[in-house]
């Protein structure tokens, strides 16, 4: 084979190549695929156009439903970061696999904790990411700070509390979002948070069991 044939060829498999990488519109960067993560983990990925509307997608497997998560938010270089929750705070399979997937503008309007029958039709959307959740700790109860109706309270809330604790979470469901503490190990433990924030933020959290 002569070396123009061999050149010939090399250029028609970068550009093919090239062309592949250019159609990425849409990618999750982290988690990887089959990352064990904890349930508020933390997701990470580029789209190409940064003013676009980035949801992510969670579906449990061998589970009809598929769960829109809060909207990522999109940096100016295209990068974006967002929050998913997998499961229920009180339960935990280990065994349990989500899938992961980005979405770019979607065809229908969307929102955090909507239960969906199908991937969502969209502009652009990524590959389906695999992953596990975390085991559970031992912690026997958690909080249910508060319920909000309007998600950037519940948001702006959850950022004040994670000062003190650092595993605060927000969870979405039915138009609502509940700013929860997990991993409380006795009820006494529970009843001095309850105090510290209801002087603190004038709230009044239930502590209840995982039971």
């Amino acid at each position: 084979m002569s070396n123009k044939i061999i050149i010939s060829i090399m250029i028609l498999m970068f550009a093919a190549s090239l062309e592949a990488v250019q159609d990425i519109k849409i990618s999750i960067t982290a988690p990887h695929d089959n990352a064990e993560v904890d349930r508020p983990a933390k997701t990470q990925g580029t789209v190409a156009r940064p003013d676009a509307q980035v949801y992510i997608i969670v579906h449990p497997v061998g589970v009809p439903e598929y769960w829109v998560q809060p909207k990522a938010v999109v940096h100016k270089d295209g990068k974006w970061t967002a929050m998913v929750y997998l499961g229920r705070p009180d339960t935990n399979n280990p065994d349990k696999q989500y899938e992961l997937m980005a979405i770019a503008d979607p065809e229908k309007s969307i929102k955090a904790g909507d239960m969906l029958k199908k991937w969502p039709g969209s502009k652009w959307r990524s590959h389906i990411v695999r992953v596990k959740r975390k085991p559970s700790s031992k912690g026997k109860y958690y909080l249910q700070v508060g319920t909000w109706r309007k998600h950037h309270f519940a948001r702006e809330m959850v950022k004040k509390i994670k000062k003190s604790y650092p595993k605060a979470y927000m969870i979405s469901s039915n138009d609502f979002t509940r700013v929860m503490i997990p991993d409380i190990d006795t009820t006494l433990q529970g009843k001095k948070i309850i105090r510290d924030i209801e002087s603190t933020f004038n709230l009044k959290p239930i502590l209840k069991s995982l039971k």
